[in-house]
């Protein structure tokens, strides 16, 4: 536990040193494409890892993580960022809106990969309030979105009369909250965690923008008015 507080102290203090590092790189690049600033940034993170011996060797050694986690792309919400992990503790799968399908090739492939690890025990699905998948399935999304979202439109079809007549703010806290449990739900019967006998344990989760913290809504006191699935 020593050693683990260690290398998580040294992952933050690293963050916050190359935080301010680059500040002062993106005020001398100006226009820079972003594609070069993010090299600029990557060396100054590697001069920095490889000051601090035990988190360089964490990068380095055969990764052995405990969690898997399936996140939304937003670039608001960074998951191990948020929840503080170092390097090899989380091996995480970011979609559009973190949503998880009985159907979904990549994500059954991400859990199979993700409990052949030999220490991994627990899959947690993280959504986030004000979120753009859901606000996307609250319209007629176009294109490869909007296919991709017809799956989930029903959490928002099925309850359309309430959750218009709502603030939308809480609307789409709403739905965010009904993904998850859809997700956790369509995991704990999927044939890639059901392999593996009732040893594994899922969490659903939502991340407040505003309190920049998690609530567990897998829980029936995690919200007011349990909506049905």
């Amino acid at each position: 536990m020593v050693k683990r507080n260690l290398v998580l102290s040294l992952a933050y203090l690293v963050s916050v040193w190359c935080t301010l590092s680059l500040g002062q790189l993106q005020d001398q690049s100006g226009e820079m494409d972003m594609a070069n600033e993010f090299l600029e940034r990557n060396e100054v993170f590697a001069e920095n890892v490889a000051e601090h011996v035990q988190l360089a060797n964490v990068i380095e050694s055969t990764q052995d993580p405990k969690v898997a986690l399936i996140g939304c792309i937003d670039s608001r919400v960074i998951p191990e960022y948020t929840i503080r992990a170092t390097f090899g503790e989380v091996v995480t799968y970011r979609n559009v809106g973190n949503i998880v399908r009985k159907d979904q090739l990549d994500v059954k492939a991400f859990i199979q990969f993700a409990l052949s690890q030999p220490n991994l025990k627990t899959i947690i699905v993280a959504g986030h309030t004000d979120c753009g998948g859901m606000k996307g399935i609250m319209r007629d999304s176009n294109g490869a979105l909007g296919k991709y979202l017809e799956p989930v439109k029903d959490l928002y079809t099925s309850r359309k009369e309430y959750l218009d007549d709502i603030p939308k703010k809480d609307a789409l806290r709403m739905l965010s909250v009904l993904n998850v449990r859809r997700s956790v739900n369509n995991l704990r019967v999927s044939p890639e965690v059901m392999a593996h006998e009732g040893n594994v344990k899922i969490h659903g989760w939502v991340f407040d923008l505003t309190t920049r913290k998690y609530t567990d809504v897998t829980k029936p006191s995690s919200f007011s008015r349990r909506p049905r699935l």
